[in-house]
């Protein structure tokens, strides 16, 4: 089985390899030419006078960036008031609507840089089976309601008598319906699901993206900005205010370096001996595994989340689906991604995107499309198979700042399976942090992750 996404098969470069000329002593070294560096790129250019040079090893998008489910959302991989037990209520509630906020800059990049991908916005649903999972989704309504955020209620399913189960405070957020108005929500005929939760949701061509953002950059910054593309960052040599970057045949020096890979182990960071471990080792690599499949017809855009009874803990895997028009030569469909099941790399193995990890992983795709999906799924037979890596730090949260040993080094890395928007939001605050602006503590400071919470408060 070869494996190829359906995201690089619509990609049209128009521009040749970009190399590192004579471009050695810039500001700021991006390393990593996916989304996260692009949109840390953008923010760069824009908000500082800074020089910036990027480093891809491969070429631009064609990573994890291009091979993903393209859903833009906003929300964490992990329960927000799990986050907030964790590193504070106003901590988590800040950084949600940090995320919340990121929806607005995203468009004002789309606007600006005048994209013509497509970025198509909507509301989307949150599928559950349990009445743990729903009363999960309602800790996070009454912490965002408690610090005066307004969400949307959830759909429950009056004939599962949920309601009577459910602890008072928490029934005012839930709206009573039928059980056939959730699955016709979910656009499921599987019965085990008994309610639904509207997300604001949006999905795009993240390599598209990607790539038409590179050329506006290059375009629009050509006195500040150079791009080389298939030039390996192999060492990283950290000092306190500056570090050297090593390539296959050059040293780049700058003033500071933000790395915006996932933690992948295509570089090594090095710093003086007595010095802990960076904090981008920690990072686990995921390869996450999806199908699509073509339908004819023009449905509307669609992104849900299926947690099934056996989705139990925030770190189990869970289904999700993503509908959208898809364009390719002379022949628009209605492309259905369906996603869900992963398997996490061992520390130093190296992902290969057309290696076949889990054996089973599109068959039980194909097995959740018969028995969950819309009922002219008859014989499912998938147009792509494909698979990416998603870097997961241990705190399921981004790093987005400074490295707490050498602030040369910044980091904006951690997909954790969610990793569009969040990239934007950590771009942008390397961009304030860069231009010299003071922010207030939050839980996507490296620090606040090292486990140093008391001291990253009171900084």
């Amino acid at each position: 089985m070869r494996y190829h996404s359906p995201w690089i098969v619509q990609l049209k470069r128009s521009r040749p390899i970009q190399r590192v000329s004579n471009y050695l002593h810039p500001d700021t070294v991006i390393v990593g030419g996916g989304i996260a560096g692009m949109a840390t790129a953008y923010f760069l250019l824009r908000d500082t006078p800074r020089k910036v040079l990027l480093l891809e090893a491969d070429k631009v998008a064609h990573g994890a960036t291009g091979h993903n489910a393209g859903q833009v959302v906003s929300y964490f991989e992990r329960p927000l008031d799990d986050i907030a037990r964790e590193y504070g209520k106003a901590e988590a509630v800040e950084a949600y609507q940090d995320l919340i906020d990121t929806w607005a800059d995203l468009n004002e990049v789309f606007a600006s840089a005048r994209l013509k991908t497509p970025l198509i916005q909507f509301t989307g649903y949150a599928g559950f089976s349990t009445l743990g999972q729903i009363e999960g989704q309602l800790r996070t309504i009454a912490l965002l309601a408690e610090a005066g955020i307004e969400t949307e209620k959830i759909f429950v399913a009056q004939e599962a008598e949920i309601l009577k189960r459910m602890p008072p405070p928490y029934r005012d957020s839930c709206v009573p319906v039928s059980r056939e108005q959730i699955l016709t929500l979910l656009e499921t005929k599987n019965p085990q699901f008994i309610a639904a939760f509207p997300e604001r949701k949006g999905c795009t061509n993240s390599s598209l993206l990607t790539e038409e953002l590179a050329g506006f950059l290059l375009s629009s910054y050509a006195d500040r900005f150079r791009l080389a593309e298939l030039t390996s960052a192999n060492e990283i040599n950290a000092a306190p205010e500056r570090v050297e970057i090593k390539t296959a045949d050059r040293t780049i020096t700058a003033a500071n370096a933000v790395l915006c890979t996932n933690g992948y182990k295509t570089w090594q960071l090095r710093r003086s001996p007595s010095s802990p471990p960076p904090l981008a080792a920690g990072v686990k690599g995921t390869v996450g595994y999806m199908n699509g499949y073509f339908e004819d017809g023009q449905r509307p855009a669609a992104a849900i989340r299926y947690f099934t009874c056996d989705t139990r803990t925030p770190q189990d895997p869970y289904f999700y689906l993503t509908r959208r028009r898809y364009e390719h030569g002379r022949h628009v469909h209605d492309l259905i991604c369906v996603g869900g099941p992963e398997i996490t790399l061992s520390p130093k193995e190296k992902y290969n995107p057309q290696a076949n990890y889990l054996k089973d992983a599109h068959r039980k795709i194909d097995d959740f499309v018969l028995s969950s999906c819309g009922a002219e799924w008859k014989d499912p037979k998938p147009d792509f198979h494909w698979h990416g890596l998603m870097g997961y730090t241990e705190s399921m949260i981004r790093l987005a700042g400074p490295d707490p040993e050498y602030p040369s080094i910044l980091y904006n890395l951690g997909c954790n399976g969610v990793g569009i928007l969040p990239s934007f939001l950590g771009g942008k605050r390397i961009a304030r942090i860069l231009a010299g602006e003071k922010l207030r503590p939050s839980i996507f400071d490296p620090g606040l992750q090292e486990g140093i919470p008391g001291a990253a408060r009171e900084g």
